[in-house]
């Protein structure tokens, strides 16, 4: 039983890990691609999951980030789906002399960033 036990804390801890490893890499990218700084470090926090973001929700942290003036214009967003899930990270961003902490929503299976909101 206690094997039993120990295999399964080891194998949810090893999900968790991957998780946060391909949710980082993802907003790293998006960082990438959207951030107006030229260099930035995040500190992120770990992955979680949540189905209490509306979609009105959505529309307001993606228009609200697009005028904050810390993202490109242009700044594109992944489109939700249909099972109305959302995974999210907080992170603090360090980009030139500004630390701002921001929550990202990716989708399920933590491919794209759906929105940003400024905590």
């Amino acid at each position: 039983m206690r094997t039993l036990l120990f295999t399964a804390a080891m194998m949810l801890l090893f999900i968790s890990c991957g998780e946060h490893h391909k949710a980082k890499n993802t907003i790293e990218t998006f960082l990438d691609e959207h951030i107006v700084a030229e260099e930035y470090y995040v500190d992120f926090n770990g992955v979680d999951s949540t189905w209490r973001v509306s979609d009105s929700a959505i529309v307001d942290m993606r228009l609200s980030a697009a005028a904050s003036g810390r993202w490109k214009d242009g700044l594109t967003f992944s489109e939700r789906d249909a099972s109305g899930k959302l995974m999210y990270i907080r992170g603090k961003v360090i980009a030139g002399k500004d630390t701002f902490m921001q929550t990202f929503y990716l989708n399920p299976d933590l491919s794209g960033v759906v929105a940003i909101k400024e905590n």
